[in-house]
């Protein structure tokens, strides 16, 4: 097998061929590149073919239990996305590990994953994971699920502002993507992307943002017993 504009590609990143199974991983890591980058859709659609093979499901299977965080990570995110009948399993077993990389890797997929027990997990793993950048990847992870089960987390994880952001994480801030993935499920804009508001007008804006987000969960009659609202759950185990 042989992956011909990634071979000859100048300046690829080659995988680490100490893999216990580097073409799996080169592969995977292929098809991520094209996920991220336009220009590369017959190469797309070459990979996610060679993916779909019983051989290669067999493999991602396999490598759901590799020491290699990427390698495994990868694995569950494509098994997750292609609604494998043991996705929601792979999910849940991921999002409640230990190891950071583990919930790094699949907190957004949980978007492909409709479930009352998926939902409550990713909103645990959105208002309460010590990690902010799975937190954030978490929000992601909600689009598409019930406005009932999406407002209610988004809107907590907004008004959680900077609290327990780890400065030196080059991503954005939780509470950032929470409030641009709510403004795309309510229609609004109250804020404008990177734009800096001093902050009362950064407050007044969260509460208008606020407002209208109660609005709608009253427009939908959503209950009132809300994930947002439950007890705190210690951390992932």
């Amino acid at each position: 097998m042989a992956h011909p504009t990634f071979d000859t590609l100048e300046g690829w990143f080659r995988a680490d061929h100490r893999s216990s199974d580097p073409y799996l991983r080169e592969t995977l890591f292929e098809l991520e590149y094209c996920d991220t980058f336009d220009g590369f859709e017959s190469e797309r659609e070459f990979l996610d073919h060679e993916l779909s093979s019983t051989e290669m499901i067999a493999r991602l299977k396999s490598a759901l239990t590799n020491k290699d965080d990427a390698l495994r990570g990868l694995a569950a995110k494509r098994l997750i996305s292609t609604s494998h009948p043991e996705s929601e399993a792979i999910l849940l077993r991921f999002l409640r590990s230990d190891n950071s990389e583990d919930r790094s890797w699949v907190a957004e997929s949980a978007r492909f994953v409709d479930s009352d027990e998926v939902n409550s997990e990713i909103a645990n793993v959105a208002l309460r994971d010590p990690k902010c950048y799975i937190r954030a990847n978490a929000c992601k992870g909600m689009v598409g699920k019930n406005p009932c089960v999406m407002i209610p987390v988004l809107l907590e994880v907004v008004n959680q502002g900077d609290d327990n952001v780890d400065p030196n994480v080059q991503t954005m801030p939780p509470c950032v993507v929470a409030r641009e993935m709510l403004e795309t499920l309510l229609g609004t804009s109250f804020f404008k992307p990177d734009e800096y508001y001093a902050p009362s007008e950064y407050e007044k804006r969260r509460a208008a943002l606020e407002k209208r987000a109660i609005e709608v969960l009253q427009e939908l009659k959503c209950p009132h017993d809300s994930d947002a609202k439950r007890e705190p759950n210690d951390e992932p185990s």
